[in-house]
Parts: structure tokens; sequence; C-alpha cells
């Protein structure tokens, strides 16, 4: 990574201490739940049927910094990401196995930075979120993969004493790789996939 993205830099910039800030900011951990939708664009010399991506969740955890401005706040947090998910390949020439099931487990680092309004214990928000991949873990690899991307977020919560519990749509706005690859087959596709994000934070 050549450089550190904007959205790297307000996390620390909002975990220092001030003077000024010290009764406005907060700290804590979050952990949530990903419902991803994965895209794929099936190479012309395969039949549409042949390749088949499956998504089979995710989680992530990390720290946060929520700086409150009357009925504002901006919320940065650092999450280690992990989704799961697998691609199943229709092997029509393979008579001793004709379907294989590959899993695929990709760990990435994702820091959305939440800006948003607050009505009581309720609020809304939306957030850039830069990601950058850590580990594939499966015979499928990552091919022409970005140092970093960028995807957008828009949620709702509510704020229960030192809880809040959110759930949020991400959405892609750069692609995370071009491609993967698996036993030399070139598959189109974006790791950077649609999700659906429920999350539980508290508040150290």
């Amino acid at each position: 990574m050549k450089h550190l993205p904007l959205g790297l830099a307000l996390v620390f910039a909002c975990m220092t201490p001030s003077k000024l800030s010290a009764q406005l900011l907060s700290y804590g951990v979050d952990v949530g739940a990903h419902f991803a939708n994965v895209s794929m664009q099936t190479p012309s010399s395969l039949d549409p049927n042949d390749v088949t991506f499956v998504a089979n969740g995710g989680m992530h955890v990390g720290p946060y910094a929520r700086l409150g401005m009357g009925i504002a706040y901006v919320q940065a947090q650092l999450w280690l990401t992990q989704i799961d998910q697998s691609i199943i390949i229709n092997q029509s020439g393979n008579s001793m196995m004709p379907m294989v099931t590959v899993p695929w487990t990709m760990r990435r680092l994702d820091v959305p930075v939440e800006v948003g309004v607050k009505l009581g214990p309720f609020f809304g928000f939306v957030a850039p979120v830069w990601s950058a991949g850590l580990q594939d873990i499966s015979d499928v690899s990552n091919l022409t993969e970005n140092d970093g991307t960028w995807g957008a977020q828009i949620g709702a919560g509510i704020k229960l004493s030192k809880f809040q519990a959110k759930l949020r749509y991400e959405g892609n706005l750069s692609p995370f790789a071009q491609a993967l690859n698996y036993q030399g087959q070139v598959i189109a596709t974006d790791g950077r996939m649609s999700q659906i994000i429920a999350s539980l934070s508290y508040r150290l």
C-alpha cells in the first residue's frame, strides 16, 4: 500500500485524545455479522451454469472512535473482516467428480467512517469504507488485486446506554479484484461484494 488512505488516517486522528474533544470523544469495540451477495461474470468459454458463487456469510471485529457534535457525529472504525463463500464448479467432462465445491475464505481490513445524525436513541448514517485484502484461504487466488478499494455504506441504528445496534447496506464503488484463478481457469468477478451487515458495539 503506497499511501495511507484518508479513512485510516481519520481512525488514528480520532483515537488521539485532545482537551477540546475529551468530553465528546468515546471509544469502544464493534462486532458484526455479514450477509454477502457475490457478483461474478462467467467467461464466454464457460456455460453460465458451470460456475456458481455461494455466499456463506462472515464476521468482523475491531475498535471504534466516536466524536459527538450535537445531533451529528463521526465514527471511525477499524475492522478485521472475514468473508466465507464457496465456488461450485460443474466439471461436465469429469465423470468421476462432475461437481466440485471449493471453499473460499477472504480476510481483509475494512475502515468505515460513519457520518450521521441522531434523533433520541435512534440514528442514521452514511459511510465511505476503504478495504485492503489480507489473506485468501483457498485453492482460489485473486488476480490483479488492488492495493485498496472503496465502498459505500448506508444504515441506521439505536443506542441504549453503552450499546449500539446497527444494520447497514454496503455497495461497491471500485472492484476489489478483476478476476479469480482456480487451477488455471480465470473467472471474472469482484471480491468486493454487496453486503448486509448487522453489528453490535460496546462503549468502553
